[in-house]
């Protein structure tokens, strides 16, 4: 038996191919469950966007069904993101480092004035 190391430090056993399979299927779950996060979508309205029901998505997002190539597609078309990305969590336009980017800008919006935070408010908003 191995060892792999899975998505957010889980180790899970592996020693046969369905286990490979459980792997794949819960690292797309939290990717799809990061990518709901990211747009500040609730299951609900995530779902809605890409056809299925939310009960289908809570499946999805923990690894308790496959997505179908239509969900796939669906999820990768409406939100952008590639299908190495949907599959692995990683890929070279690096979503982790929006994520970061995003985290940084907030930052330094909350270290900023209220008069300062309503002028670039003013000037990012567009016209």
């Amino acid at each position: 038996m191995k060892l792999i190391l899975g998505l957010k430090a889980r180790v899970t056993i592996v020693g046969t191919n369905r286990s490979v399979e459980a792997i794949i299927i819960n690292t797309i779950g939290a990717n799809i469950k990061q990518l709901r996060k990211i747009h500040n979508l609730n299951q609900t309205d995530f779902a809605n966007k890409i056809g299925v029901s939310q009960g289908s998505l809570s499946d999805l997002e923990f690894g308790k069904s496959k997505p179908a190539i239509e969900t796939v597609i669906s999820i990768c078309s409406v939100f952008r993101c590639s299908y190495e990305w949907f599959f692995t969590g990683r890929e070279h336009s690096n979503i982790g480092d929006l994520n970061n980017t995003i985290s940084e800008l907030v930052q330094v919006i909350k270290e900023l004035s209220h008069s300062e935070q309503h002028e670039l408010l003013t000037v990012a908003t567009p016209t």
